[in-house]
């Protein structure tokens, strides 16, 4: 599961989506985020799963699934992910 937070202009917290802005299967196990420079796309490295998840941004912070890769070795100890 991931929670989306809004900022406000105070640095005050609200969580957004009733506090699941994306939820992922049993055994996914998202260990780490990146996001594009840009702000448009959120990437999770799904270590057990050996995929990497890409979710869109909506304007309202809200996140939408656009697909997933893999290949990676499931367990294999991949640590972290990147984007340029």
């Amino acid at each position: 599961m991931l929670s989306g937070l809004q900022v406000d202009a105070r640095g005050a917290l609200t969580l957004l989506d009733d506090g699941v802005s994306a939820s992922f299967p049993t055994g996914m196990a998202p260990i780490d985020l990146t996001m594009m420079r840009d702000g448009r796309f959120l990437y999770t490295l799904n270590a057990d799963a050996g995929t990497i998840t890409a979710l869109q941004v909506s304007r309202d912070g809200g996140l939408i699934p656009r697909g997933e890769a893999g290949g990676l070795t499931p367990g294999g100890g991949a640590q972290g992910i990147a984007v340029r």
